[in-house]
This record gives structure tokens, C-alpha cells and sequence, in this order.
């Protein structure tokens, strides 16, 4: 394991953050602590931390809400966490700790070998490598979702669009074909139709311009996130 590497204990008991940081800290560089989430995701923002241990019973926002901060930000998408907690026989909070990808449920009291056998686990060359390749794969499913998206969003308003200017020219045309001195009513009526739909078109190229540019933002969000995994993974094999 790479004695290089830091780690965030988050528990309320200070007596577990104790117990936990002295039998830790001979395989960590750095080892960070932290009593509640909010003071987990300040550490998260502005250092580096490789592995995460947290209990899922924690004042305010749990333990849940941590894990799914860290999944979801580019910094922290991708490394170990493990859950160490007195709810392991909770049904949902177990199928929750699975679909949330936690490398490891432990129960309290917890057995100091087993929590450093699976810190070591967790953080070896290989599995650090294996979550980072699948974060990037989700990312990439992810684009490819949002390309669809994208793709049915633009057709859906260029189809309204297309009806829209087919009703105008409709308009038009019988405009140009009537009398307006002998029809007027009739002239007024269509007038006020061709000026609804042009202002509908308007509104309709302003909303596909619109389209467009937010997926490209949310495109170029998703590449960028995408690469700076990549780099992680990168610097693990290098390691």
C-alpha cells in the first residue's frame, strides 16, 4: 500500500475517531478527521483524501448523504469508502450501501484486523484502478444518455418549429389571395394568426438555441469530469 496515501475517519463518537486514528495512522501519511458531514466535505474541498471511513448515523446530514456527495464530485468520485456502522442488519441500508458502490459494510464493535485487512484491500493498486475505470465507464454511459437527450429535445422543438412556419406560410398564403376590401374581418382575423405564429416562432428559435447550448455546457461538464478521472487513474498506475 502506499504509505503516501490520507485518510478521513467521520464518526460522532470521539472515542471511535480515537480508536480509529491510532490503529490507522502507521498506514497513512495524513490521517483526517471529522465529527459530522459538513466538516468531512470542508476537509474533502480542500485536501486530498484517498479513502474514506464513516459511520451512517451522524447529527444532521448522515452518513449516506457523504458518500453520495463523494460519488458525485470530480475530486472524490471513484475512491474507497467504507461504512462502519451498527445498522449492518438493516435490510435498505445495506442494498443502499451497495447501489452507492461502498467497498465494505462493517458492523460495530468492529474487529481492528478485519478494518485493516479491508483499508488494505480497498486501497491497493488494483481495485483503486478498478472503481476509477468504472466511474469513467459510468461517465461515458452517462454521455451517451445525454447525447439521446439532447438528440430528442432539438428534434421534438424543430418538429413543433416545422408545424409552426407550415401554419404560418398556410396564413400567408390565403392573406395574399383575399381582398381585404371586400373581406376585411376575414384579413384582420388571419393578420392576427401571422403575427401569434411568427411570435411562436420566435420564441420556438430562441428555445432550440437555448437547447443547444445547454447541452453543450453539460457536455463539456461531462468530458472535462470524464478526463480529470482519467488523470486519476493515471497517477494510481504511476504510483
Amino acid at each position: 500500500m502506499d504509505p503516501h496515501l490520507s485518510l478521513l475517519i467521520v464518526d460522532d463518537d470521539n472515542k471511535i475517531l480515537e480508536s480509529l486514528s491510532e490503529l490507522l495512522t502507521p498506514l497513512f501519511r495524513k490521517v483526517h478527521s471529522a465529527p459530522n458531514v459538513i466538516d468531512a466535505l470542508k476537509i474533502c474541498k480542500t485536501t486530498r483524501v484517498d479513502i474514506v471511513i464513516t459511520d451512517l448515523l451522524l447529527p444532521g446530514k448522515d452518513g449516506f448523504d457523504l458518500i453520495e456527495w463523494l460519488n458525485k464530485n470530480v475530486r472524490t468520485m471513484g475512491i474507497p469508502v467504507i461504512v462502519i456502522t451498527g445498522v449492518r442488519k438493516d435490510p435498505k441500508a445495506v442494498a443502499k450501501a451497495k447501489e452507492l458502490n461502498v467497498d465494505k459494510f462493517i458492523s460495530k464493535p468492529f474487529n481492528a484486523e478485519e478494518l485493516k485487512s479491508s483499508v488494505q484491500a480497498a486501497l491497493t493498486k488494483d481495485h483503486r484502478i478498478r472503481k476509477l475505470l468504472s466511474v469513467i465507464e459510468d461517465l461515458k454511459n452517462f454521455e451517451g444518455e445525454f447525447e439521446q437527450q439532447k438528440v430528442e429535445s432539438i428534434q421534438k422543438c424543430k418538429n413543433t418549429l416545422m408545424e409552426t412556419n407550415k401554419s404560418l406560410r398556410a396564413f400567408q398564403r390565403e392573406l395574399s389571395s383575399i381582398n381585404e376590401s371586400e373581406n376585411s374581418s376575414r384579413a384582420d382575423a388571419i393578420k392576427k394568426h401571422i403575427e401569434k405564429l411568427k411570435e411562436k416562432v420566435r420564441k420556438l428559435e430562441e428555445q432550440l438555441s437555448k437547447i443547444n447550448a445547454y447541452y453543450k455546457e453539460k457536455q463539456n461538464v461531462v468530458q472535462k469530469t470524464r478526463l480529470s478521472v482519467y488523470n486519476r487513474q493515471k497517477a494510481v498506475e504511476t504510483e
